[in-house]
């Protein structure tokens, strides 16, 4: 089961945000587990001229966000 929290969605929604267009933009939403293998997207990107957008919460997001530290 998916629980949306309408007002955080449309607040959020109301926020500008600066996107990068010079390069195709690839977005994933979802939590951040072993099952989503965020890891090997990230990894994957080192070879690909775009920008990837992660998107979401959970037991791995320190650990993903040392790693595109590390990587870049």
């Amino acid at each position: 089961n998916n629980s949306f929290n309408f007002e955080t969605i449309i607040k959020n929604s109301k926020e500008n945000i600066e996107l990068l267009n010079d390069k195709p933009v690839f977005v994933t939403v979802g939590r951040l587990d072993e099952g989503k293998n965020h890891q090997l997207l990230i990894e994957s990107f080192l070879n690909i001229d775009a920008y990837l957008y992660i998107i979401g919460d959970g037991n791995l997001k320190v650990f993903l966000d040392y790693k595109i530290k590390i990587l870049i």
